[in-house]
């Protein structure tokens, strides 16, 4: 008898656990929804002739200088805000990650007037992504002349490069 009032008062214990735990389900639809988003922004964002480069933890975006920016300047084309506006909706989907922009000059000028600009780039454009809602304290900006590898060809150069990563 004993036994059984133990056994008895264990299945009520599990039962009633087991009525304040509640499991959440996403259903494949619900996964998939945020993943057609990302693709279609992607797709919209190739259109600007943008460079995407995606593994599971980050998202790294190359944007020409030239779509973003007047010549020799850090002032921004019309262009630039459709194109800013897109990120942004990006990093909806990248809450809690770093966000770190490199202005890459052009090699029109002299290393030190060329990461000036490029510098200065990249703080217009994380002060526009501050300015329209992201957290700042997840953000930085630097930058940089022309990126040149070992056979003295430009890797990346008059671009700005925007990196997501997940903390």
């Amino acid at each position: 008898m004993k036994a059984l009032k133990i056994i008895f008062l264990i299945m009520l214990t599990v039962l009633l656990s087991g009525c304040f735990t509640r499991m959440v389900y996403q259903t494949d639809s619900e996964i998939q929804k945020p993943q057609a988003q990302i693709s279609l922004l992607n797709k919209q964002l190739i259109a600007y002739d943008i460079s995407i480069l995606q593994d599971k933890d980050s998202m790294v975006l190359v944007l020409p200088n030239k779509k973003l920016f007047n010549s020799n300047s850090a002032n921004f084309t019309q262009e630039a805000y459709k194109v800013l506006d897109l990120i942004l909706e990006l990093t909806s989907y990248y809450e809690k990650s770093v966000i770190s922009v490199k202005g890459v000059a052009g090699v029109n000028y002299a290393n030190a007037l060329n990461a000036a600009i490029a510098t200065e780039r990249a703080h217009k454009v994380v002060s526009y992504l501050w300015r329209s809602g992201i957290d700042a304290s997840f953000m930085y900006a630097n930058g940089s002349s022309a990126i040149v590898v070992k056979n003295k060809k430009s890797f990346l150069t008059d671009c700005v490069v925007i990196n997501f990563r997940k903390l």
